[in-house]
């Protein structure tokens, strides 16, 4: 028969990490990815039938980027990146110009 000594027990207390005292955040660092090896990735993993670590492993792509790639296509249906242009100050005023009719 077993018995349980409470005295055994050790209590935890929660001691703050070096993060929690300095209000640093951890952010995964994702590597930049060519539109092919995207392409290269959903296609292993939608077509193939292979899991998302497998795929990563046998492209070469870190597996965070890979979970990201993969559920930017579930929701978007897309592989290719997005490119955001912000304009100067002086740019708007040119683009502007193109869009009114004369």
């Amino acid at each position: 028969m077993l018995y349980h000594n409470n005295k055994s027990k050790s209590n935890f207390t929660s001691v703050p990490n070096y993060y929690q005292t300095k209000n640093i955040k951890m952010v995964k660092q994702y590597v930049l990815l060519t539109n092919s090896q995207r392409l290269e990735l959903c296609r292993l993993v939608h077509e193939e039938g292979l899991t998302i670590k497998e795929a990563a492993k046998r492209t070469g792509i870190p597996y965070p980027n890979a979970k990201a790639v993969n559920k930017t296509f579930e929701r978007e249906k897309r592989t290719l990146k997005k490119h955001h242009k912000f304009l100067e100050v002086g740019d708007r005023e040119a683009a502007s110009s193109l869009t009114e009719i004369n």
